[in-house]
């Protein structure tokens, strides 16, 4: 399989690859039951993108969360690149192969990537106390190493006003194995889908 490259993305705008992809942010969908809404639309909507060359009507365009998370992210950076001594650069989309690809918020070179949340607060308190990877995140930082080719992802929950909650999370054969198999079933859903629209069925 034609391994990881990366094209930096406009601000604001869908980055042409990515249409027609399963993409990082929705790999947990894909460890929904099949009979689920949110599996049921993972798969349709890369089909859909394959099909017409088009992103769906009313596909998500962001909430009062995913903007305010824009509007902190520089500030979540800044303070990660200060407790960590390191640099975070802007990662752009990566893509594998022709079905997968990811969008990791920072690369931290040599074999690192940074992704960043600016939650509710209650749900920031939340990651301080369980200590651990956040479940709805797990598939997504999975993916991002498989598809990047990096070896871990520093996830990091930010409130300007609490502590940053901040945990490594490192890639694992095993749970890349069950991602690939999850990510294969996909492909060939929508495959599927694509032959029936060609069909007119």
């Amino acid at each position: 399989m034609k391994r990881a490259r990366h094209e930096i993305e406009a601000q604001g705008a869908l980055h042409p690859k990515r249409l027609g992809r399963f993409t990082a942010s929705s790999a947990a969908k894909l460890f929904m039951k099949p009979t689920t809404t949110g599996y049921k639309e993972a798969i349709a909507s890369v089909a859909y993108e394959r099909f017409t060359g088009v992103q769906p009507e009313g596909s998500f365009q962001g909430n009062f969360w995913t903007e305010r998370g824009h509007e902190l992210e520089a500030a979540a950076v800044q303070l990660y690149e200060a407790e960590t001594f390191t640099t975070v650069n802007d990662a752009g989309f990566w893509t594998m192969g022709e079905w997968f690809g990811a969008s990791p918020d920072g690369e931290i070179e040599p074999d690192g990537l940074f992704e960043g949340k600016a939650p509710k607060f209650t749900t920031h308190m939340g990651y301080l106390n369980d200590g651990v990877i956040p479940r709805a995140y797990r598939w997504q930082l999975v993916m991002q190493m498989l598809v990047c080719d990096r070896d871990w992802v520093d996830f990091q929950s930010y409130d300007e006003h609490l502590p940053a909650f901040r945990i490594r999370a490192h890639r694992d054969e095993k749970v890349e194995s069950d991602l690939l198999e999850q990510l294969w079933i996909a492909v060939e859903q929508a495959e599927g889908l694509i032959d029936k629209l060609k069909r007119g069925k």
